[in-house]
Parts: structure tokens; sequence; C-alpha cells
């Protein structure tokens, strides 16, 4: 919808005449046309045709893209997961009256332990809450679908193990077991020397 020719109808008592032509109604001053556009403002501003198309959105990254530079362009950080070991370890909590909250996940309240997913039959699936590191609670299938696939809470941004801390943990244990096979080395080879010298 045009804002214009409803404008020129709006204020004038030809409308149809003048907003064929394109012309101001004579009743009207300057002044006027100042209110009226102070007035329309907000409305054509929002329905203003964009000069060029809106690029769709940038899938978030997967897993296997983690050292790929689109992050980096895109100014995010790519989505790593939870260590396994770190996600099975969470507290997990029994549903009591006091969590009155909603899961910030699925928006379902806590009581609700089923959730939109899961049968209530579903006993073993059901029955728990877990809490992350920084007291946040989670219906468990929520928070277990979330952290296999980005490595923090939903809420606060509190970072749990990755997998690839557990790589670079594994590094540097093996840069320091060489370290220790080279300092052992060095003993054989200083002993040799003092024995044959």
């Amino acid at each position: 919808m045009d804002p214009v020719p409803v404008w020129l109808e709006w204020f004038d008592r030809d409308g149809a005449e003048l907003a064929n032509r394109g012309r101001r109604p004579d009743h009207l001053d300057d002044e006027d046309d100042l209110y009226v556009a102070l007035a329309l403002a907000p409305y054509v501003d929002r329905h203003r045709p964009r000069t060029r198309p809106r690029s769709p959105s940038p899938s978030p990254p997967s897993h296997e893209d983690a050292g790929d530079d689109t992050a980096a362009r895109n100014n995010k950080r790519p989505c790593i997961p939870a260590y396994s070991e770190a996600i099975l370890g969470l507290k997990e909590v029994v549903p009591t009256a006091k969590h009155d909250d909603d899961c910030a996940i699925c928006l379902n309240p806590l009581a609700d332990i089923a959730g939109p997913d899961h049968k209530k039959d579903d006993a073993a699936a059901t029955s728990m809450l877990r809490a992350m590191p920084c007291s946040h609670i989670f219906h468990q299938h929520c928070i277990f679908q979330w952290l296999h696939r980005n490595a923090v809470c939903p809420l606060c941004r509190y970072q749990l193990p990755t997998t690839f801390d557990d790589e670079d943990t594994e590094v540097e244990e093996d840069e320091e077991e060489m370290d220790n096979s080279n300092s052992r080395l060095n003993q054989i080879r200083r002993r040799l020397q003092i024995l044959y010298n």
C-alpha cells in the first residue's frame, strides 16, 4: 500500500481526481505537509522497499567445518560439541516443587519432565533434570541434545570441556612424555661421556 495516495484521499475533498494527478490539495500548506510526513514516517520506513534484497542468514557451521574460516568471516564461533564424558557427568537433579521455572531450551516447565519430544511412559528418559556446573537446570534430553551440538550453557555461556580440549590435553601429555624421555636420554649420554672420557 502506497501511503501517498492514501494521504491525498484523506485530505482532499476530490481525492480520486488529485491522487491520479499526484498534486497536493490546495487547502493544505507546507506546515501540514510536515505534520503528515512525521505521522507517516514510521509507516513509510517499515514498508519502504529495500534497495537490495536481504541475503539469507548463513547456516551454522557443522562440527566438520570447525576449522573452516567461514565462522571467522561471519564473526561467529563455530559450534563445537561438548566432550561426551562431560555431558554424562552432569549432576542429576530430581524434580521437586521448587523447580517451577521453564527449561530454557524447550520452553516447557521443568516440572513437565517429558517435554515435547518424549512419550510420558518413557520413564528412563523422563525421570531426570540435569544441572550444568553453572547451576542452570534443564530437561535431561534437552541439555544432552544441546551439548552434543554446542559446548556452552544456553543461558550463561559456561564452557564445558570439548573433544578439542581433550585432544589438546593429549598433545600436552605427549610433549611432556617426550621431554621426560629426552631428559633420560641426556642423562644416559652424560654418564656414557663420563665413563668413556
